[in-house]
């Protein structure tokens, strides 16, 4: 014990049950197995092993998004991989994802603040990724005609309140994917 990755460890799991302002330094150092003073010798304080453990976090997130548009056949794979990775995520970094759904929303009022930067970043990601495939599926025949900046908020809506639900409480009621995909793909897909 005492390396780097024990204090990350320590930090992430404390930091998502009792979250930034609950954990203080001298709990991290004892759940890591270290005296206080080793958190200083890897990180600055308490505010940069969060944002350490967030920026990690989110980069593997964005790594999982980047792969959605890769070799889908069709604009409504790429929507339906969209769900996938969000699913994927959730299951690979379950702490992770309570730190982020529990500590950042107070956090997104500051423009600095790594959690603000990163949702945004995700928010214009989703955006922009939703817009091509609707646009490009409509033009292609694939979908329907619908509103598509309207299309593109209520498909983030429930993504990520699935994500927050899988992660937060579990999955309550199973399926919750599967109805979610096919309803999106009765919705926009022509010959469904």
């Amino acid at each position: 014990m005492g390396t780097k990755e024990d204090l990350i460890e320590a930090a992430a799991e404390l930091f998502a049950t009792r979250g930034f302002e609950g954990s203080t330094t001298l709990e991290i150092a004892r759940t890591a197995g270290v005296t206080e003073p080793m958190i200083y010798y890897h990180f600055k304080g308490k505010h940069d092993l969060f944002t350490y453990i967030l920026t990690e976090a989110f980069e593997e997130f964005f790594a999982l998004l980047k792969a959605v548009d890769v070799d889908a056949s069709t604009e409504f794979k790429k929507i339906e991989k969209l769900f996938e990775a969000y699913y994927e995520f959730v299951a690979r970094r379950p702490r992770e994802t309570s730190l982020i759904l529990g500590c950042c929303p107070p956090k997104l009022k500051d423009a600095q603040e790594t959690c603000r930067q990163n949702f945004d970043r995700l928010s214009s990601w989703l955006e922009k990724f939703l817009t091509r495939c609707l646009k490009k599926g409509i033009r292609g025949g694939e979908f329907k005609k619908v509103p598509v900046p309207q299309t593109v908020n209520l498909i983030v809506l429930i993504i990520q309140t699935l994500a927050r639900q899988r992660a937060l409480d579990g999955e309550t009621i199973p399926g919750m994917k599967e109805a979610a995909v096919g309803f999106c793909k009765r919705s926009l897909v022509k010959s469904f």
